[in-house]
């Protein structure tokens, strides 16, 4: 059996189509664990008519205490042998679980991945092919770290959601309390110690990019990625090849933040500190980003335009955001 992880927080808008997305999965032996984060509006109602009909959903509310922990809860109350995580506002294509399930099996991957699409709604559903048509590839846990890392084209996502992961494997592992990109974090931990990974290429998730999204706002919570990658710095730091790739990552948070707080500039000004930490950062990191060919071009070319200092490169953020030609897009 797969549990089916998610955590909701006020979804009433959207959580019918996350569930819907279950019922409509050619594979059947799930379950369905949603934790309700202290929702003020009708989602644990609405939740609760779906397990009067369905007893495969089953409900936990908690006070509202983040994503993390949400997640964390989910585990513990998880029964299945197999674990998926599906965000409240997200679907799954019909095949999916079952795709997830065959590449894992007839590998003997503790780990399969899938891709996934960024949609802004849910399309009409097409059912996908069949989970026996589909090319498995095969990597090992390190190089799918270090896909995660240099965030490769094709490569593993740090998402969780388009994964499934083995119960046994994940063991006592749980997700970073009190931090937002957890998703990261967890997902190089785990991957890395995988002795392999089964990934099928074919997008059976969809990811929906809205307005108010966490990635799609300001947030002080944003800033937490260049906390999150400092620490998985100390984490993999006896490795040399892993440490030099998740220092890339810890570049590329201070991008990130640094062009999060260039296009909001009326609030630029409250997070000064937080701006010069990034700026250390990419002083300490740039030259080696330029010389390091697994880097994405565009970061590399981000790493040299620093050169020319704050202003110049700022003006080119808030540039390359108006136009649309630089803007950092990452959903962890």
């Amino acid at each position: 059996m797969i549990t089916v992880i998610i955590p909701a927080y006020n979804s009433e808008a959207y959580i019918c189509r996350c569930l819907d997305s279950l019922l409509e999965q050619t594979y059947r032996d799930w379950e369905a664990v949603v934790i309700d984060d202290g929702s003020t509006d009708s989602t644990p109602e609405i939740v609760g008519r779906y397990m009067e009909s369905d007893q495969r959903f089953r409900l936990i509310s908690i006070a509202n205490s983040g994503q993390s922990t949400a997640r964390n809860i989910g585990l513990e109350a998880a029964r299945g042998e197999w674990i998926s995580f599906l965000d409240s506002d997200d679907a799954f294509r019909p095949t999916m679980l079952e795709v997830l399930l065959s590449a894992a099996q007839t590998t003997g991957a503790p780990i399969s991945s899938v891709g996934y699409e960024i949609v802004r709604e849910i399309p009409t559903v097409q059912e996908s092919q069949s989970s026996q048509s589909q090319a498995v590839t095969i990597v090992d846990g390190r190089d799918g770290l270090l896909d995660i890392l240099y965030q490769t084209p094709g490569g593993i996502s740090p998402s969780v959601w388009d994964k499934l992961w083995n119960r046994k494997f994940i063991g006592g592992e749980r997700f970073l309390d009190g931090v937002y990109y957890e998703d990261l974090e967890f997902s190089a931990r785990l991957v890395s110690r995988a002795d392999k990974v089964a990934i099928v290429t074919e997008k059976l998730y969809y990811y929906v990019a809205t307005p108010g999204s966490f990635l799609h706002t300001f947030s002080e919570r944003r800033f937490d990625s260049l906390k999150v990658t400092l620490k998985m710095e100390q984490d993999f730091h006896s490795d040399p090849e892993s440490l030099r790739a998740t220092r890339e990552r810890t570049m590329s948070a201070a991008f990130n933040i640094l062009w999060l707080l260039t296009i909001n500039s009326d609030r630029r000004h409250r997070y000064n500190d937080m701006a010069r930490r990034c700026w250390t950062v990419i002083r300490e990191r740039r030259l080696a980003s330029i010389l390091n060919r697994r880097v994405r071009l565009k970061n590399r070319c981000a790493a040299l335009l620093s050169y020319l200092g704050p202003s110049v490169t700022e003006a080119a953020l808030r540039l390359g955001n108006r136009f649309m030609f630089f803007r950092p897009h990452q959903t962890y």
